[in-house]
């Protein structure tokens, strides 16, 4: 999932207005992550022709497929609001993360916008780096979010963003692979899909699976023995649990019996995509 943050740095005025460009908000640094917005100016978005300023805006999606997207939001945005200026910026997701703490804890440098991997906005917001948005026009819609994606912008009882996105993991399969190893329907549990990897490999010249070796995409197989990352009520880390074993065993055990190929030691996502999209295999 990924959120867009709004800085530390006040800019009254313009806190609802960042709000319009993007799905949620994030971090520079002047005032405290604590600082929140005055009665004066919280709850109600200013006049476009009354606002001003200059903001920096750190796009962090795919510079192809999606920043165009969001570089036409920002014209509609300047449009709206004639006396503002968004410096939009494309940054690889890969470097934000560094590149972003490190302009905020020099103090300068660091955009006023950003958008973020979901994991980043408890951390951002522990070292002071993000501005709070409670009581601004950012969140008056809170309520139309889910409430998980939402709760993912949200640190130590304050909101620092709202969701842009949010996503999952499934099983894609290549029908035409499916049809000509004479399987009717996609598998339901790893059995089936060791069974189907197998009849694909013998009646076709594709891969039956490929399985990224990436903690994230190791998830179902831990969510599917009952395991998870962490105990709530607990407060635990449970990575090591009897549960997340047997779940990883079932992925390590499609690959040792060959029913998935074995995975590449580098940029495994990349040939996961390639096979799937040139028909050589479904992950």
């Amino acid at each position: 999932m990924r959120s867009t943050l709004r800085t530390v740095r006040r800019v009254t005025a313009l806190v609802a207005v960042t709000g319009l460009l993007a799905a949620g908000c994030g971090g520079d640094s002047d005032t405290p992550a604590e600082d929140t917005p005055t009665d004066e100016n919280a709850g109600a978005a200013p006049d476009p022709e009354s606002v001003s300023g200059e903001l920096t805006f750190w796009d962090t999606s795919d510079a192809t497929n999606e920043a165009p997207v969001f570089k036409e939001l920002v014209s509609r945005f300047e449009a709206e609001y004639p006396d503002v200026s968004i410096d939009f910026q494309s940054v690889p997701f890969a470097d934000a993360q560094n590149k972003f703490k490190t302009a905020a804890e020099a103090g300068s440098g660091a955009p006023d916008i950003l958008r973020a991997e979901v994991a980043w906005v408890p951390e951002f917001a522990s070292l002071g780096y993000l501005f709070a948005l409670d009581g601004t026009p950012l969140l008056e819609d809170a309520d139309d979010y889910l409430e998980t994606p939402m709760s993912s912008t949200q640190f130590d009882g304050q909101t620092y963003g709202v969701p842009q996105v949010t996503d999952s993991l499934a099983l894609l399969y290549n029908k035409r692979l499916l049809e000509q190893a004479g399987i009717d329907s996609p598998p339901s549990t790893w059995a089936e899909v060791a069974e189907a990897s197998q009849a694909i490999q013998a009646q076709t010249d594709a891969e039956g699976i490929y399985l990224n070796p990436a903690g994230y995409f190791l998830l179902p197989f831990m969510y599917g023995e009952g395991g998870d990352l962490v105990d709530a009520e607990s407060e635990a880390i449970v990575v090591d649990s009897p549960e997340n074993a047997a779940g990883l065993q079932e992925a390590v055990a499609l690959i040792e019996s060959g029913a998935a190929a074995k995975p590449a030691a580098s940029d495994a996502y990349g040939n996961m995509m390639t096979l799937f999209t040139e028909g050589a295999g479904w992950p």
